[in-house]
């Protein structure tokens, strides 16, 4: 079984790698030269909008999709799973809580 943190990792950089191929066949269509002159210096611009547009609808898709497609766009069919360390629950309402109570702590004098 893969660690939360790898499988995390995995999941981000899998969809990264099939929007870098999605942007790459892009670059095979054949356009006139003056749109693709255009179109050079917007490149790394162009490439991240592709590539998170590429992630945002797998993610949507993700809950349609059957597992061997999950484990094959996500690279692992299965978000990581984070809740229970150390014998404790953690939750973003116990975050919360606990950088409020931080906050709220009188800062001790040097």
């Amino acid at each position: 079984m893969l660690s939360d943190w790898l499988v995390s990792f995995v999941r981000t950089a899998v969809p990264v790698a099939w929007g870098s191929l999605v942007v790459w066949l892009l670059t095979l269509l054949p356009l006139d030269p003056a749109v693709a002159e255009s179109l050079t210096g917007f490149a790394p611009v162009l490439t991240a909008v592709v590539i998170a547009g590429w992630y945002a609808l797998t993610r949507w898709l993700e809950p349609r999709l059957p597992l061997w497609l999950r484990t094959v766009l996500f690279g692992s069919p299965h978000p990581p799973q984070y809740g229970v360390t150390d014998g404790g629950a953690h939750s973003l309402e116990n975050f919360h809580a606990e950088r409020d109570r931080l906050d709220n702590e009188p800062e001790a004098e040097e």
